[in-house]
Formats: structure tokens, sequence, C-alpha cells
């Protein structure tokens, strides 16, 4: 239970996150990032020796079926060239970068790109694309051309607005001026000079020398101009997707997925070790684990553990065992069809000597639908910490 309170990963959890993040950094050279990899194998072969105990017999099978008519490693090496990409984590110093006023734009006849971002559902980043608009006049806006485009590698809005920044740079026929929402990943990024992120670095180069103008716009703003066009536009989705390929970042997709399995198995770890009263409330174990220790008395982590107190004030393990009618700590008897072995969800829901105080929860037969919503959040009538002060009286 301490565990799902504190939400403590084992050792393993989190080292195997870093070789994670370490074999898929984007920022460190190929080299390093090998390492990474051949670290995270030992790790999951459980060790050195038989690592190279399995790397070994792998190496001699495979010069089994290798034919002999091959090339040898040292005759390829002659034509392959460098295998490290330049990495730079500084920003040009003699490269100045500015943002821009929209005021300066907001004269007739001038033109600008406006940069949103669109997704069909919630279903998975293949349905989040940038919708870029080309329009004159801001007041009285005229809409002149249409994409949709997104990341061919990791299509969530961050990266779609990066590559469509990208694309608009290298080719900037129309106009250099590129609206875009102020609170926008990419924009925050960018206006970060201390972010060492070689893709962002590079692209805040690339707008500098391509002279383009990046103006962050308040959504209140940008909404305005999209309401004016709404009329002159089509449907994001029936315009053609283009896919871009910059930049590529197919390593952080993958970094992301493994990490959200491994945070899958550490709640099924978590969920496991609650305690059948914290079951009963609430099963999901990320909602115990937010609420402030500091704050909870030790009767509450007593009730929480199962214990409740009986008529001799006596902490006794409050669920039925079989064959038993009556509830620890209570005179009712369990009534035919009622499923509920724990003194405390029968005290919140069904107990003729103690009923919830109105003001805190509702009827018996809700308040327990209740307090789960309050504790996953749903709910917010009233703070979690007072929430479990008032099942802590219930029953000790």
């Amino acid at each position: 239970m301490i565990q799902v309170l504190y939400d403590i990963e084992t050792a393993a959890e989190i080292t195997q996150k870093q070789l994670i993040a370490g074999s898929t950094n984007l920022n460190a050279p190929q080299s390093q990032r090998e390492d990474y990899i051949t670290l995270e194998e030992i790790f999951l072969h459980g060790g050195l020796l038989t690592w190279v105990t399995k790397t070994a017999e792998q190496r001699k099978n495979q010069q089994r079926n290798e034919p002999t008519d091959q090339p040898t490693d040292q005759a390829n090496n002659l034509t392959q060239g460098p295998t490290d990409q330049i990495i730079r984590n500084h920003f040009n110093p003699t490269l100045q970068f500015n943002l821009h006023h929209i005021n300066q734009f907001d004269r007739p006849g001038k033109l600008a790109w406006l940069i949103t971002n669109h997704r069909q559902d919630r279903k998975g980043p293949s349905h989040c694309t940038a919708y870029l608009i080309l329009f004159t006049n801001i007041d009285q806006p005229c809409v002149l051309k249409e994409e949709r485009i997104q990341n061919s590698t990791y299509g969530i809005s961050y990266y779609n607005t990066l590559a469509t920044i990208w694309k608009r740079c290298v080719d900037n026929k129309d106009t250099n001026a590129i609206i875009i929402n102020s609170l926008d990943s990419s924009v925050k990024a960018l206006e970060n000079l201390a972010n060492r992120s070689n893709i962002v670095i590079r692209l805040r180069e690339l707008i500098v020398n391509t002279k383009t103008q990046i103006i962050p716009t308040d959504q209140k703003k940008i909404s305005a101009i999209l309401e004016k066009i709404r009329q002159q536009t089509s449907r994001p989705a029936d315009l053609k997707l283009i896919k871009y390929c910059w930049p590529q970042v197919v390593l952080r997709r993958l970094c992301n997925i493994r990490t959200a399995a491994i945070n899958v198995q550490v709640q099924q770890r978590l969920t496991g070790q609650l305690t059948k009263t914290m079951k009963a409330l609430c099963l999901h174990a990320d909602c115990w684990a937010k609420i402030p220790l500091d704050q909870l008395s030790d009767q509450t982590i007593v009730m929480l553990t199962g214990l409740v107190n009986d008529k001799t004030r006596v902490l006794v393990r409050g669920e039925l065992r079989p064959n038993q009618d009556t509830y620890p700590g209570c005179e009712c008897k369990r009534q035919d069809g009622n499923t509920t072995t724990s003194t405390l969800v029968h005290r919140l829901t069904g107990c003729t000597k103690i009923q919830p105080e109105p003001r805190l929860l509702p009827a018996a037969h809700t308040s327990l639908i209740v307090a789960r919503d309050i504790l996953t959040g749903r709910n917010k009538s009233i703070s979690k910490t007072k929430l479990l002060k008032f099942l802590t009286s219930l029953v000790i």
C-alpha cells in the first residue's frame, strides 16, 4: 500500500526507462545510442555473462548461415562513410531570432499563412494533422490556398507543426509570414533559447536564414479569423494529405510507445498491491498516488489497510469471512443478494446504524458512486483528504 500511495517505481522499471531514453535520444550520436541499446540488451537478458553467452551463440549461427563469397566487413566499411550525424546542441550566436506581432501585418493586401491543428478523433497520432491556410487581409480575410500536412514519422501536433514551419521556410514563394497560436508547444520551444533539441535549433536557424516571420497570436484572435473564413474553406478531412518526413523522429515515437508500455506494467503492479478496501473504493492506482500523504492521519492509513474498530474498540479485519453473516465492527447482518463484504462499504451504502452526512455525500444508494468520482477527480465538490477523513470516522 505504501508503494501505491507514494507512487514508487522499482529500480528495474526506472533503469529500463533510462536505457530506453538513452537509446532513442535524438540529440546523441549513433554510437552513443548503440551503447545504450547494448546496455539494455544486457539488462533484459539478466546480466553480462548471460548476454555474452547468447550473443556468441547468435554469432556462430550467423557464420554458419552466411555464404562464403560474401564481402568482408573491412571491404564494406570502405563505401559506407560516417554513420554519426552532426548534432547541434547550441544555437548559432551570430544569428538573432525574433518573434513578430500581428499588428505589423494588419494592413490591406498583406498575405499570411495560418497554422492550426486538426484532429479527426482521439484514437491515435495518425488522425492529427496540421491545417495550413494562406489568406490576405486580417480584418476581411480572403482564402487563397489550403494545405493539410502531417509528419510521416510521428504525426502528433507538435511535430506536425514543426514540419509545416520547415516546409514553409524552404518554400516561401507566397509569403514569409506565419500566424500560429502563441500557446502552441512549437512556439514555446522556439522561444526557449536554452532548448538543446537539435531539431529546434536547426529550425530556428532556418527561420532566421530564410527571413521567415513567426507571428504568435492568441487563440481568441485566431478563432475570429477562422470564423470569418469558415465559408471560404474546405473541410480539413477533404484536403489531400501531404506527408513530410522532417523531422525524423521515429526514435522518439518508439521511446514514447515503450515508455507507455512500462507505465502500464507499473500501474498493473501497483493495482495488484491495493488493499481490498482501496479496491472497493477505487481500482485506479494512479488516483491514490495523487493524495497528499502529509494530510492523512494515522487512523486513515489504518482504515485503508482494511481494519475497523469492533464494539470494544479493538482493531479487527473489516471483511466478511466465509460463512459469516454479521459485518465485523457492526451489528448489521448481510442481506440476501448483497455481495458487499467490506464493513466500510456497508457503512457507506446500506448500514441502518450509521448514514453518511448529507452535506458530504448523497443518499446511501449513490454515496459509493460519488465517493469513487471524488477519488478519480470527476467530482470536485470536496477534497480527497476530506472524504477519506469522513470514511475513517465511519469505521474507526
